[in-house]
């Protein structure tokens, strides 16, 4: 993985990528990178490391409103995908399948999102020339991905899920795969010396999905953490909110 920091940073350079798979943009970032441009930029950056590479490849999803500028880089081997491409799509908590050409798939990851990443896995698979049979085999033999929408089951009588979405696009995805359930929302997701703008729209997607929430502490590193969860909880007007800053104890 190759983030836009490591980009401003030139952590990329020097690398002679093979190939890149491009999944999403949202925004991210922004106060460190200036603008969303500049952060789409920084993005960019690292595929056109490929562009020296003779024989690299791209893969992108034609889904994600960016892609076209990704499509657009010089370089040999552009491949794209979409949930399109895919029929007989079927996606809830407890995993999805979908169905490519030929080859149906059953996967044990759940959401439409997890497809998309299948997709995209896939289409890499392939260009590097796996067999079909091989990468279904290997994408329905992943349990879990730790941290994403991973199951924590202890005896209780209640399912508890642990998820690592930190953007609103992704804290909304995770959320509609549970929109018919009660949830009561844990969330620290919101670091601090960055992406401010993003705190009271983490709590407002909150108080759509949830039925109660509780704000907890999540690195603030030199800013004040209550005043990160004070910022978070302006997007918070309809349900019962209550801050506690120790995780655990959360």
């Amino acid at each position: 993985e190759m983030t836009s920091e490591g980009a401003k940073q030139f952590r990329h350079k020097f690398i002679k990528i093979d190939a890149l798979i491009f999944l999403n943009l949202a925004p991210e970032h922004i106060e460190s990178h200036g603008s969303y441009q500049n952060y789409v930029e920084a993005k960019l950056s690292i595929a056109k490391e490929l562009e020296k590479n003779l024989n690299s490849a791209i893969i992108v999803n034609k889904d994600d409103k960016e892609s076209e500028k990704f499509l657009a880089l010089n370089i040999p081997n552009k491949i794209s995908y979409s949930l399109g491409d895919a029929f007989n799509i079927q996606a809830d908590e407890n995993g999805s399948s979908f169905q490519l050409d030929k080859t149906v798939f059953h996967l044990k990851l759940p959401g439409l999102f997890n497809i998309s990443n299948a997709l995209s896995a896939i289409a890499c698979g392939k260009h590097f020339g796996i067999e079909m049979e091989v990468i279904k085999k290997g994408l329905e033999s992943i349990k879990k991905i730790r941290g994403r929408v991973e199951k924590i089951n202890l005896g209780q009588n209640f399912e508890v899920v642990v998820d690592y979405a930190h953007t609103p696009d992704s804290l909304k995805a995770i959320y509609e795969m549970y929109r018919d359930r009660q949830i009561i929302a844990v969330l620290g997701n919101t670091g601090g010396g960055r992406d401010k703008w993003k705190r009271p729209e983490m709590g407002k997607i909150a108080d759509e999905y949830a039925t109660e929430i509780i704000l907890t502490n999540e690195d603030p590193y030199d800013e004040n953490p209550m005043e990160i969860l004070e910022e978070m909880k302006v997007g918070i007007k309809h349900k019962p909110c209550e801050i506690i800053l120790d995780r655990r104890t959360a």
